[in-house]
């Protein structure tokens, strides 16, 4: 197949064909965003730069970026990281030990909007 952009062409087999923006911006700007609260506007912004630097890249350019990225570490998610339960609900496989956790901050929650209203 003459797909340059095909797996078979990278060399080896990759799980991935988009990446997330913290590990875009690991790779390509050298700066960890998202390593905390989750900020919209800091996203955005990141986005721009990324668009900034790559806007007038050829095909070629293009694809040797892409190609390291699927040839860097991966990169953690969040819930990796940090706590898998966020506002009672547990984002994560690997945190589904604190599902009963989860589920007492959840009746709590529920209780004290009830007692709101």
């Amino acid at each position: 197949s003459g797909d340059v952009s095909s797996d078979e062409y990278l060399g080896f087999a990759t799980r991935y064909r988009h990446f997330s923006l913290r590990h875009v911006c690991l790779n390509l700007l050298s700066e960890d965003i998202q390593s905390g609260v989750h900020n919209p506007i800091s996203d955005a912004s990141y986005s721009l730069k990324l668009f900034h630097k790559y806007r007038n890249a050829g095909v070629t350019q293009l694809r040797i970026v892409r190609d390291g990225l699927h040839r860097a570490p991966p990169t953690p998610s969040f819930s990796q990281e940090f706590t898998p339960v966020i506002d009672g609900v547990c984002v994560s496989a690997a945190g589904y030990k604190y599902k009963r956790a989860a589920r007492k901050i959840s009746r709590w929650y529920a209780g004290k909007k009830a007692a709101q209203c």
